[in-house]
């Protein structure tokens, strides 16, 4: 369990935050009252950037999409996007990812706190240029879902992993292709912790 210097209790703590993120994050939530509150901000000098994950047209890209729909869209990659709906940490649900994409530095950070229960807390703190959507397993009415389903059609975040370890290892950098992709893999690229043994 991660907590800010001043004893809020971050609940997703998976997405990189330093000791510099979380005295940010205090200084922001300075005279939060505990009620439901989504804070978007420039993060100062002092904090190292944050790593977003966030592929699609709020975040400057092409929209997503996989598999084999061929659009004008998905004509402007390097090679067909493997999108996979795998579980993150100890959410719910699957959440929509790009494969074999690297995650990018942002200076924005969002904050998403509220009641908890037993006292409030942070629900998350993450980088992005924007604050995204639930996703549609989380969403609290049908009308949200939609809006959540047509957002998250052509967004994912990006994970970099092989068939073989999961995701457990780490991958070499990769080199920089075209105008959307700032790095990643192509095919047949071997995890670099299991020594080979998948494949993306």
């Amino acid at each position: 369990m991660t907590k800010t210097p001043d004893g809020h209790i971050i609940a997703h703590d998976d997405h990189g935050l330093t000791a510099e993120h979380l005295a940010f994050i205090d200084t922001l939530l300075t005279d939060w009252d505990g009620s439901f509150v989504i804070l978007h901000k420039e993060m100062p000098k002092d904090c190292p950037d944050l790593m977003s994950a966030l592929y699609g047209p709020s975040a400057g890209d092409y929209p997503v999409h996989g598999g084999n729909k061929k659009d004008i869209f998905s004509m402007c990659y390097p090679r067909n996007l493997d999108i996979r709906y795998r579980k993150r940490g100890n959410r719910r649900g699957k959440s929509r990812l790009l494969v074999g994409f690297p995650e990018r530095p942002c200076r924005k950070m969002v904050v998403i706190a509220g009641p908890g229960r037993d006292e409030p807390i942070i629900y998350t703190a993450y980088g992005s240029p924007v604050v995204a959507p639930r996703e549609p397993w989380d969403a609290r009415t049908d009308e949200e879902r939609k809006e959540c389903e047509a957002f998250w059609g052509v967004h994912a975040l990006a994970v970099s992993e092989c068939e073989s370890c999961d995701g457990t290892g780490e991958r070499p950098p990769g080199p920089s292709i075209g105008i959307f992709i700032h790095g990643g893999h192509g095919q047949d690229v071997p995890c670099a912790k299991c020594n080979g043994a998948g494949v993306v």
